[in-house]
């Protein structure tokens, strides 16, 4: 993931949502900041998201698909409340970088790929 000057580090979760979201990669999304606790933006398409695999609890550092948006969400850091129904799905986990996510002042462009 490319934020900025800034490269990141994450894996995706073995579940149906992340293996859709895999097969649209590279994808750049204009994300901004929401509730001071995530970037936000949408993806161009739906993904597949079931309904057992969908949670409304969160995490730092999880990279996270919204099905009503189609969004996509960057979470650093866990604060508020839970997010309401109908869920998320959990698309993965940064490993390294989330720092870069933190103090930004309104948009910023996020570029994710395949490592090679």
């Amino acid at each position: 993931m490319r934020i900025g000057d800034t490269t990141t580090q994450a894996t995706l979760t073995d579940n149906a949502t992340a293996r859709a979201f895999a097969a649209t990669l590279p994808a750049t999304v204009q994300m901004s900041d929401m509730l001071e606790r995530e970037l936000y933006g949408a993806l161009p398409e739906p993904l597949p998201a079931p309904k057992s695999d969908r949670q409304t609890d969160y995490q730092a550092g999880q990279l996270v698909y919204w099905p009503p948006g189609p969004g996509l969400a960057v979470y650093y850091e866990h604060a508020g409340p839970p997010v309401p129904e109908p869920g998320m799905v959990v698309l993965g986990t940064i490993d390294e970088g989330l720092d870069a996510f933190t103090g930004l002042d309104g948009t910023a462009q996020v570029t994710i790929a395949r490592a090679d």
